[in-house]
């Protein structure tokens, strides 16, 4: 249970059940979902575009693809900067529109800011969440703290910032989907609804679909 720090308790939400085996996607997806699927975040180029790992390279890629597998095989990817948990503003905006078109309406969000980079970077970061009951071990593994978020334009926002990275996890109160993504990875992790899944690829972000029993691939830092 995720609950503010006063004492007449004005927001309190669950923590999504991630896998404790770190070394699989169901320790970053939640369990029971409809769909479950790895987004590749996209690289930035020599002329500092950002383009999918497809587009990039010419080759086909799947959920379970390392980016290291590219770079071996490619020039182009050799020569692109990799994704590490930074994200280009285009990209966040698509990915941030499409989550708030299939969340509830008026929904509060829960976002985790690994202490590693950034909350010294962001103006007026309120005081963290506190956590009752047992401790999230993704939160642990990420160093993270968690915020009441009661919009997703605020997680868009923080792409502004060159050396800000996007949230190492995000999800709704009502637990209805999650993004979540080692430190410094290449990837999100999403776990949510068929619906939803579909809405991400058609809004053309790399999206493959995977199992919570496969290994991560992602690489970062």
């Amino acid at each position: 249970m995720i609950r503010n720090g006063c004492t007449d308790v004005l927001f309190q939400a669950q923590l999504p059940h991630f896998a404790p085996n770190r070394a699989i996607v169901g320790s970053l997806t939640m369990a029971g979902t409809e769909a479950v699927a790895r987004i590749l975040m996209p690289a930035e180029t020599t002329d500092e575009t950002y383009v999918s790992w497809s587009e990039l390279t010419g080759m086909p890629v799947s959920g379970v693809t390392y980016w290291s597998e590219l770079e071996a095989c490619s020039k182009s990817a050799r020569e692109a900067t990799p994704p590490q948990g930074y994200v280009d503003g285009q990209t966040a905006a698509r990915l941030v529109s499409v989550l708030a078109r299939h969340t509830a309406p008026n929904s509060e969000f829960v976002v985790a800011l690994s202490r590693v980079y950034c909350n010294d970077k962001i103006p007026r970061l309120p005081p963290p969440l506190a956590l009752s009951g047992p401790e999230s071990q993704f939160v642990v593994r990420q160093y993270a703290d968690l915020y009441r978020c009661p919009s997703l334009t605020w997680v868009q926002d923080l792409t502004r910032d060159r050396d800000c990275h996007f949230p190492v996890a995000i999800w709704p109160v009502d637990l209805s989907w999650s993004l979540a993504a080692p430190l410094y990875s290449d990837s999100w992790y999403f776990s949510g609804s068929h619906s939803l899944y579909a809405a991400l690829v058609r809004e053309g972000l790399e999206a493959h679909p995977v199992s919570r029993h496969d290994p991560v691939t992602a690489e970062g830092d």
